[in-house]
């Protein structure tokens, strides 16, 4: 008997959320009804990958999944490949139907041919059977090189099915339809991958190229994944500078799967897709036209082989490796020719005309590095950053003055930076200290790579001479100011005390400096010196932030350009060491769009983590989710191993929060805490991993291993491991060291916690500390009861909501240990509403149970309901009227199994523990 084949799917699909989102609506669309979908995309742009993962997504929901390949099957192969697997329930239909039926599968019949109409109806009828017993789906790839006879009976089944549960899914390539299917097919175009995407997708290969060729490889591939993956396999290995033209190499499976339809195109037409491609879809049609020689008819054999399309005023390559290929198999006259025609048209912007001009000299030399730093400007003004920076590079080697060359390698690496391309900053950074010993350029370089070494690597921080520079004669205020900034942030991620210690001095150095330039400026505008001067004081002292806004209330003026980015993130800074989540979270948000909108989101990526934090104690939750979705983009593009660490962390105690502990335990296994590789972990890092690890285990109900993680994050002396995160879980530790009965080394770590805040500390850690010292102190219940109710009321206007709901259970706890119930509920009910309306369903359903500990009735509650999916809000009202798991499964075509997973999940939502209490909390 013949089997259906496999669907091709790439291992990780990254990215494509609309996509997935379309095909399990239209998996869940075919549990109540037929659902048709048709996806288009072109070649390599991720078609099969989205089919597969519709394929497990139907075979987990109970589907009898036929799935396959239009590919060289001719005639009605295809079909007897999908109808072959479903003869099992052909006794069932009459013999009339039945025998066509038999003649396609033994291939002994032609009714396809003969009498096309009766077979129709017999696989119609066949399919109406199969689905009968479960839904069915039918998955086709590449339904375009399918068979006639296969796509008339597709075209068929699409039109007869109207109230089956069945699924018709296929794929085609191309923008079009196949004209033989059904016109009314509903269509989902596959679109390339975003820029970011792109990158993950880059990184992630086995050796994923760095420095200029990284850039190159994603603006060619123009988010084609296919493209990606292949051109990075073909440049690995390489040591690439920028150089003319495309400077790629073409893998030979490109040049081969298009060489041939590329020669066999008129002269003019291979002219056309030559300027075309030189043009990089910047140049409209006209323009191209007018450089080749040609007019609009020329185009036509290209569109006829399925090689370009014409949209709008536009040739577009239906893929980007066709674009490739046309450009690296012309030879480097008629390369040239083609760049200097394009340089003529007078509609180019003077960025793409000196562009053109560079790749249409003959030799490099001083006046196409001028040319080349002319592109880069313009560039640089329209965000494109990475390709600026190429530019740069490529200039600095078109010049043999050392000096000349190290200041475009300098500016290279301040827009690599700027662009998320960390690693090629690196080697930026270090063609500029050998070619030159000028503090200035030196300063520039060590700036840009300054803002994200401490991420890169655990114990590189060290590596950055900002005290050399300084002593080394350096005169530019912009480039101190800049320098300053980034030991601010290697003192903030390593923590290092001696680093911190240092900060004062560093500031009041770079203050003193009279000189300003445009480079300087370019890295540290003056108008964001007093910002940034606060900021990277407040890292060595933070509790001096609130006098110095006092003293300079300008802090706060909005500023313009490149100033504000500045002073957003300064300031947000500041606000989140001196523990004010709101007012950071507010700056930190408007500087990571900032960001965004100059395509520089990698730029400055520790922003990441101290968002993170603000939205999640302010409650943001669904803000702080969409936030680390984007940062852990940017620490898998731009090559940054701690940052990736830190915010999947961070992802893993929001899971937690949100009540979603399963998801959490299984990421926290892949984190792996004490792991070899965790050793490494910088003091920030295994902070941050352990305490994700504490919340998980408190969560699951294991304190004693709870304890255990939150005490990794303090000394063996109870010394903090970082000044600014260690602190932070002073009060989860003494929650779970008093559950687990560990007083001793979590009152040894309140001591040292309690003397580092000194005499001042930010109200936050006050009413952390004192709320940790009554929840391990074991009498004067006077002063106890004090510091709870303090802890459960003194989170002024809500400013973290989360912790002021734990606050008041674990005030409205202690009073109920003391038969207090009537003063205990009022808390209860207030943590409850909370904690429903953050959507922390754990807590929730503790915070009930507790309530129902002290006698209040829940009836009626609809916080929890509202946190229910659709699906799940249906099974629980059906097993809230007695239903069993099995009669629940029948009326859903769910398998009793899956019903009990559902109930599984809303239990805990609804606060309940078993199926006898939800009419108490469902109302009719």
């Amino acid at each position: 008997m013949q089997t259906v084949a496999p669907l091709r799917r790439e291992p990780d699909l990254i990215g494509r959320t609309a996509e997935r989102s379309r095909l399990a609506r239209a998996v869940q669309e075919a549990r109540t009804g037929p659902a048709r979908l048709l996806v288009l995309g072109e070649t390599g742009i991720g078609r099969s990958s989205l089919l597969a993962t519709a394929v497990d997504d139907a075979r987990q929901q109970g589907f009898r999944v036929l799935a396959g390949s239009g590919t060289s099957l001719p005639g009605c192969a295809l079909l007897r490949r999908l109808v072959t697997p479903l003869m099992s329930v052909a006794d069932r239909l009459p013999d009339s139907l039945r025998t066509p039926l038999h003649g396609l599968v033994s291939g002994t019949d032609d009714a396809a041919v003969r009498d096309p109409g009766t077979l129709h109806g017999a696989v119609s009828s066949l399919v109406r059977e199969a689905a009968r017993d479960r839904p069915l789906a039918l998955v086709i790839d590449d339904v375009q090189s399918a068979g006639q006879g296969s796509l008339d009976l597709l075209a068929f089944l699409s039109h007869r099915l109207t109230s089956e549960h069945i699924l018709l899914l296929f794929a085609a390539r191309g923008l079009l339809p196949p004209e033989q299917l059904d016109t009314d097919l509903p269509v989902h175009h596959v679109g390339p991958l975003s820029v970011t995407e792109a990158t993950v997708l880059l990184a992630r290969q086995p050796s994923p190229p760095r420095g200029w060729i990284r850039g190159e490889i994603l603006r060619h591939a123009g988010g084609n994944p296919r493209a990606v993956i292949e051109l990075a396999h073909s440049a690995a290995g390489g040591d690439h500078r920028p150089r003319q033209g495309f400077g790629l190499p073409v893998p030979a499976r490109i040049r081969r799967a298009h060489t041939a339809r590329i020669e066999e195109l008129p002269t003019k037409t291979r002219r056309v897709l030559l300027v075309a491609a030189a043009a990089e879809d910047r140049g409209d049609l006209q323009a191209v036209l007018s450089a080749a020689g040609a007019d609009l008819a020329d185009c036509g054999p290209a569109e006829d082989a399925a090689l370009i399309t014409i949209v709008g005023h536009r040739i577009c390559f239906r893929d980007p490796t066709v674009r490739l290929a046309c450009y690296s198999d012309a030879s480097e006259h008629d390369r040239r020719q083609a760049h200097r025609a394009l340089a003529a048209f007078p509609s180019h912007d003077a960025g793409r005309r000196a562009w053109h001009l560079a790749n249409a000299a003959e030799e490099p030399g001083e006046d196409v590095a001028l040319l080349l730093e002319t592109a880069a400007a313009v560039a640089c003004r329209q965000g494109r950053h990475v390709e600026a920076a190429g530019a740069l590079e490529r200039a600095a080697d078109c010049t043999s003055d050392a000096g000349r060359s190290a200041r475009r390698c300098a500016r290279a690496a301040l827009l690599a930076a700027r662009g998320g391309h960390h690693a090629w900053c690196r080697q930026l950074w270090e063609r500029v200290r050998d070619l030159t010993g000028d503090p200035a350029l030196l300063g520039v370089a060590t700036a840009a790579a300054g803002q994200h070494l401490p991420l890169h690597e655990p114990a590189s921080a060290s590596a950055l001479p900002i005290g050399r520079l300084l002593d080394s004669g350096l005169q530019d205020r912009g480039v101190a100011m800049a320098l300053a900034s980034a030991a601010g942030t290697a003192a903030l991620v390593t923590g290092d005390a001696a680093m911190r210690a240092a900060l004062a001095g560093i500031v009041e150095r770079a203050e003193s400096l009279p000189v300003r330039t445009a480079l300087g400026d370019e890295l540290c505008p003056g108008p964001a010196d007093a910002a940034v001067a606060a900021s990277v004081r407040s890292i060595g002292d933070p509790g001096g932030w609130q006098r110095t806004q006092d003293a300079d209330p300008g802090l706060h003026e909005p500023q313009s350009g490149r100033a504000e980015l500045i002073r957003l993130l300064s300031v947000g800074t500041a606000s989140w060491m001196a523990d004010g989540p709101t007012v950071a979270s507010g700056y930190l948000r408007r500087a990571v769009q900032l960001l965004r909108e100059d395509n520089a989101v990698g730029a400055h990526p520790f922003a990441f983590v101290m968002l993170l934090d603000a939205l999640a104690d302010c409650g943001l939750w669904r803000e702080a989710a969409a936030v680390h979705a984007e940062a852990t983009d940017v620490a898998a593009a731009g090559g940054l191993p701690v940052l990736g660490r830190a915010v999947a962390a961070q992802g893993i105690a929001l899971q937690v929060l949100r009540g979603d502990v399963a998801a959490a335990q299984q990421a926290l296994a892949t984190l792996d805490p004490w792991s070899n590789r965790a050793e490494d972990d910088n003091p920030m890092v295994r902070c941050l991993v352990h305490r994700a690890a504490g919340r998980v285990h408190a969560a699951a109900g294991d304190h004693a291993l709870a304890c255990r993680h939150y005490l990794a994050m303090f000394g063996p002396d109870g010394e903090p491991e970082h000044f600014a995160w260690s602190y932070r879980a002073v009060a989860e530790l003494a929650r779970s060291a008093a559950k687990a009965n560990r007083h001793g080394p979590a009152l040894r770590v309140l001591h040292r916690v309690r003397r580092s805040a000194g005499s001042t500390p930010s109200a936050h850690r006050a009413v952390l500390i004192d709320r940790a010292a009554a929840l391990l102190a074991v009498d004067d219940e006077h002063a106890v009861e004090s510091a709870l109710h303090a802890a459960a009321t003194g989170h002024t206007g809500g400013e973290r909501p989360h912790d002021q709901a734990v606050a008041m259970v674990d005030y409205a706890d202690w009073l109920r240990a003391r038969r207090r119930f009537v003063d205990a509920r009022p808390l209860l009910r207030a943590a409850h509403d909370t904690f429903a309306r953050i959507g922390a369903t754990h807590d929730a359903g503790i915070a009930c149970e507790l309530l129902r500990a002290t006698g209040v009735s829940l009836r009626g509650t609809v916080e929890g309901f509202a946190l229910l999916t659709p699906q799940q809000q249906f099974i629980a009202k059906l097993a809230a009227q007695g239903l069993s798991n099995r009669a629940i499964a029948d009326r859903l075509v769910l398998s009793p199994r899956t019903v009990g997973s559902h109930l599984y999940q809303i239990y805990p939502k609804l606060g309940v523990v078993s199926r006898r209490q939800l009419p108490d909390v469902i109302s009719e």
